[in-house]
């Protein structure tokens, strides 16, 4: 569940940064994910992510936008002292493809990015698929070094295959790394099981934009 926050980051950065011709765009994905607890099990990881897209950015008198973006990359995580059972089920997400469309917005004058979207996250071992919803959104003035900071949240929304019954939530701080072109993560997650869920209307949706293969359960 952790995976998409951070893919998504990475790739909407630079496309602000090289089409507004300045160092300074963060970037920032805010999505509702809805309840998340403060407790759960801690994790770290680091994302890589490309652009798979063509995209259009619509600038108006303060504010420019980006609209249904599509991305992949990588996501390699760890959790940090976690119970078995959690261990269990995060495991076949800890290294996942994952695909994604956001849609992102930058203020130019506060220098804020706010962005959502729908990630699939594919098991490493092809053996399931999640899907969650993606919100971040960057980290507040006084935070030194903001543009390249912020907070993302995720929620799964649905599975197949083996991440058909997957359930949770995640809570994440992001650090990018523009140099290195790798995106940090901490945070934490919180993993479950529970009645089987297909992928919703709007996932399966995507997953054929991506030409992605059906997993059967």
């Amino acid at each position: 569940m952790v995976i998409l926050s951070a893919f998504a980051l990475t790739g909407c950065y630079r496309v602000f940064r090289a089409t507004l011709g300045g160092p300074d765009p963060p970037v920032h994905y805010p999505f509702s994910a809805g309840h998340v607890a403060a407790t759960g099990e801690k994790f770290s990881g680091s994302v890589t992510s490309q652009l798979a897209s063509t995209i259009k950015i619509k600038h108006g008198f303060v504010k420019s936008k980006i609209r249904n973006a599509r991305f992949t990359g990588q996501f390699k995580g760890k959790l940090r002292d976690a119970s078995s059972q959690s261990q269990a089920l995060l495991g076949p997400l800890a290294n996942a493809t994952w695909h994604a469309n956001l849609s992102s917005t930058l203020n130019r004058a506060t220098k804020n990015i706010k962005a959502k979207g729908l990630i699939l996250a594919t098991y490493e071992d092809g053996s399931g698929r999640a899907c969650m919803r993606l919100g971040y959104k960057n980290a507040k003035k006084r935070v030194k070094g903001r543009r390249n900071k912020g907070k993302s949240t995720l929620k799964v929304l649905g599975g197949e295959g083996a991440a058909s019954t997957l359930a949770g939530t995640s809570r994440v701080k992001v650090t990018m790394k523009p140099k290195s072109g790798k995106t940090r993560l901490r945070g934490r997650v919180n993993a479950d099981r529970g009645p089987a869920t297909p992928l919703p209307r709007r996932c399966t949706k995507l997953r054929k934009k991506f030409g992605l293969a059906p997993i059967a359960g």
